[in-house]
């Protein structure tokens, strides 16, 4: 089999085996794969260089998508499964791993501490989300272990921050379906919404 390659737009090569295209690389990895226009391949040497390909390309999709923000190893394995085959994904996870890229429980600190921070969720529910990403048991409760977290206050300070328990009893439902969603117990939000009322709100 002949290998060719045709360059492109934004520098890219479009790479042919015996006239059949098989992939487009850029300029940095066409002249670092260590094969040359016009050369003969064997059939194992074709696979091993579409693999090659497919791994380096699936490493830089994941070196992209971790720049624009973190991820476990889980998530970013599925997002790179829609595209690549599984030793590609291996490769990416791997590398990314080697170098620091990947590492759950940074990744759980951090996530913890968003959801925390901007959601105002209970740990429960922090904690649902941390495994439904892929991270282990041991990593998510060591990240809710570094939050601050209060439920009464936290009840109070909702209620207070949307304006108090409404009178209207479909708002009050939906305030409490709300604090419950964020994984707070009905308890809790029963005995805060009374204890706001005993209060007149102040």
């Amino acid at each position: 089999m002949t290998l060719t390659a045709k360059p492109g737009k934004g520098g890219r090569f479009y790479l042919y085996c015996d006239e059949e295209y098989f992939a487009a690389v850029t300029a940095e990895m066409w002249y670092s794969l260590g094969v040359t226009e016009g050369q003969t391949l064997s059939a194992e040497e074709y696979d091993a260089l579409r693999a090659e390909i497919r791994a380096r390309q699936a490493y830089a999709s994941a070196v992209r998508m971790l720049t624009l923000r973190a991820h476990s190893r889980r998530e970013l394995g599925l997002k790179l499964a829609r595209k690549f085959d599984r030793d590609a994904v291996d490769y990416a996870l791997e590398k990314c791993g080697a170098l620091g890229f990947l590492d759950d429980a940074a990744f759980a600190r951090e996530y913890a501490n968003t959801l925390w921070e901007r959601k105002r969720w209970a740990p429960g529910r922090i904690r649902q989300e941390l495994l439904a990403k892929g991270v282990s048991r041991e990593d998510a409760e060591e990240a809710l272990a570094g939050l601050e977290t209060d439920a009464e206050e936290t009840i109070r300070d909702e209620i207070d921050r949307l304006g108090g328990v409404p009178q209207d009893k479909k708002e009050r439902q939906r305030l409490y379906a709300k604090l419950l969603r964020a994984g707070w117990s009905g308890g809790d939000i029963l005995r805060q919404f009374e204890r706001w009322e005993d209060d007149d709100g102040c």
